[in-house]
């Protein structure tokens, strides 16, 4: 079933998220937790939940094999909660501030049970120095 989602030749970045977020969609389905991922780049995951519980709008990193490693708050862009390595950290950090209004908009639609494809199309391309 995998193989009918490789990216053809010529690869962007839409189609690659494209394909991820089906890949999101069938882990999603066997999990029974809703979520959506927001970038995957190298060893790094962002997931966002459906937590109508949590008030405060956060996401979930995933580094290698290890499940939420760390949680970033989308207000300030903060590490709330376990560890990661500073290139990891910084790069997070600058890009969860710079798409701030767009995870905003994500963790709404989520807890709401609304859509969220239009905000994640707009997120950038997460960058580490």
């Amino acid at each position: 079933m995998l193989t009918r989602l490789r990216p053809k030749r010529g690869l962007n970045l839409q189609s690659l998220r494209d394909a991820l977020e089906e890949v999101d969609r069938i882990s999603r389905e066997q999990s029974g937790y809703l979520y959506k991922l927001l970038v995957a780049r190298q060893q790094i995951k962002l997931k966002m939940y459906q937590e109508r519980g949590h008030s405060r709008a956060h996401f979930h990193v995933d580094y290698g094999q290890i499940n939420h490693a760390a949680v970033f708050a989308v207000d300030t862009g903060e590490r709330i909660e376990g560890n990661l390595d500073r290139k990891y950290d910084r790069a997070i950090t600058a890009w969860t501030i710079a798409n701030r209004k767009a995870l905003l908009a994500i963790w709404s639609a989520l807890q709401s049970g609304e859509s969220e494809t239009p905000f994640i199309r707009s997120l950038t391309e997460i960058r580490y120095r």
